[in-house]
């Protein structure tokens, strides 16, 4: 979460411009954007330097292979010359792709200008789009202090998966989840959400001359509010979680870092505790720490959650149509093109395991496995792949 975002800033590569839009001193979730999708145009500029995006052949006319009309070559026009998207299967066989118009409009505005063959220029288009999804990840991780290789990559929306396996492997992360309906897990995490009331009230005290039962008293009243507001959203009393925070910062510094508290009441023992780790997250996300600084606390902040909401299972009946090929080349990163079984993630059991080089196709997503990864179907119907 972060309390510092701005809504219609410029981006340069993958980090915001700071100033560049409206500041919303709201807590948010920290997203760092890519700019990459299927749409994102392929385009050779006049030095013949090869660029993908940021401009968007949008929906409609869309990529070239979609047939309506879209005459730029996209990341999905690519991504289909190379064997990593079906012609036949999207959307369960109802979104009809043209191989012939996604190969000519690669080589035509791709591959020529850059003297090339087609294959060739398709692998930049995916070199080039994927060196962008790691280097807005890093920004996400390593900028922040954090260790990508510790972490798992989740994979969703169409495309993700598709590329998930690169982009896992130039970070050194080794284990990759690709959620059961990948490509609606926007949608569903709006109907999943939890409910969440948020509450923060600025007390700006040092540290040392702050009162607990002063912080304890603010808190309860904040929970107070927060449960009455939950309970009549239809939330039980016993499926409400807390969380509570401490915002705290160096005195004289114009920002403050969020410090959470692991004890449900406050003391004057849960106040230095919460100095101590403020000096630990402070080295950890700026690389120093001032230990015999004052400390501020500028913010209380309470975080009361409601229980999740459920969905049914969502699988779909994607039953293979007669003729639809059992594998198909496929090319990767380094060009090299490789014969890969085609699999039915709607036929694949529970416990069902396998290593690649494969393509599992879903209704919303294609998932490219390379050669030397392992995959299972989790308990939960995800795919885990183990790089």
């Amino acid at each position: 979460m972060t309390n510092e975002y701005e809504v219609g800033g410029r981006l340069h590569g993958s980090r915001r411009v700071e100033g560049s839009g409206y500041p919303v001193r709201f807590p948010v979730v920290d997203l760092v954007e890519v700019g990459i999708g299927g749409g994102s145009v392929a385009w050779v500029d006049d030095a013949l330097v090869l660029h993908v995006g940021p401009q968007s052949a949008e929906a409609s006319p869309g990529p070239a292979c979609y047939g309506k009309g879209g005459r730029l070559p996209t990341l999905t026009d690519a991504s289909l010359v190379l064997g990593r998207l079906s012609p036949s299967f999207l959307l369960g066989g109802d979104l009809r792709l043209k191989p012939e118009l996604a190969y000519g409009a690669v080589a035509e505005l791709v591959a020529k200008p850059l003297r090339m063959d087609v294959i060739d220029g398709a692998v930049g288009v995916l070199r080039i789009a994927v060196a962008k999804i790691v280097e807005a990840l890093r920004a996400a991780t390593v900028e922040k202090g954090l260790d990508p290789r510790r972490m798992m990559l989740v994979a969703f929306g169409g495309a993700g998966p598709m590329f998930a396996c690169e982009v896992a492997e130039q970070l050194e992360i080794e284990r990759i989840i690709v959620p059961p309906a990948a490509g609606l897990l926007s949608s569903l995490g709006l109907l999943l959400a939890e409910p969440l009331h948020d509450s923060a009230r600025t007390v700006l005290k040092d540290a040392g001359d702050v009162n607990p039962g002063e912080l304890e008293t603010i808190f309860r009243k904040m929970e107070g509010r927060a449960v009455g507001l939950l309970h009549k959203e239809g939330v039980k009393q016993r499926d409400v979680k807390y969380q509570r925070l401490l915002e705290m910062r160096y005195q004289g510094q114009s920002y403050e870092l969020p410090v959470p508290l692991l004890e449900r009441i406050v003391t004057g023992g849960v106040v230095r505790s919460a100095v101590r780790d403020f000096h630990r997250i402070h080295q950890t996300k700026y690389g120093y720490s001032q230990p015999g600084k004052p400390v501020e606390i500028v913010n209380v902040r309470s975080y009361c959650r409601g229980k999740p909401g459920t969905i049914a299972r969502v699988m779909g009946g994607l039953a293979r149509e007669e003729g639809l090929p059992k594998s198909r080349r496929v090319w990767s990163l380094d060009g090299h093109g490789i014969e890969c079984r085609v699999l039915l993630r709607d036929t694949m059991r529970l416990g069902t395991k396998g290593k690649g080089p494969c393509v599992i196709e879903d209704y919303d997503s294609t998932l490219v496995i390379p050669p030397g990864a392992r995959y299972v179907i989790d308990r939960n119907r995800s795919a885990s792949i183990a790089i």
